[in-house]
């Protein structure tokens, strides 16, 4: 194995973690959503706040998990710690969070924008 070759492998499992972060946060949502409606909670502000801590911890394990396995691969590929990669890396990591930064306000719309708004006004 080279360096491109540690690449590539830490492309893949990285694609593979952000899937499997993916499929956890709906299962996590979903679980979330079933326990609020059971108390009655399902349009509120607790639902928001689990849904943005599921989105923020499953982007904490997705980052947790590239972090190491760049610190694996970097003990045998040193190369992966100069300054240049680490720019590279940092900056996917930071897109990563961008993406659950900039879903938020998006969440927040879909919360705070009334039911059958549509029909409201076509009522008027």
């Amino acid at each position: 194995m080279d360096v491109q070759d540690a690449k590539k492998l830490e492309e893949v499992k990285y694609m593979g973690w952000a899937s499997e972060a993916g499929r956890r946060k709906h299962e996590a949502i979903a679980a979330c959503l079933r326990e609020l409606t059971k108390q009655g909670l399902a349009p509120s502000g607790a639902r928001r706040q689990k849904e943005l801590d599921i989105h923020f911890e499953q982007t904490e394990w997705l980052i947790g998990n590239a972090i190491e396995l760049r610190r694996q691969l970097a003990g045998k590929f040193p190369v992966l710690l100069a300054p240049p990669e680490i720019r590279v890396f940092r900056a996917k990591l930071e897109r990563t969070v961008d993406t659950v930064v900039t879903f938020e306000p998006v969440l927040a719309r879909v919360f705070e924008k009334p039911k059958n708004t549509i029909y409201r006004a076509a009522a008027k």
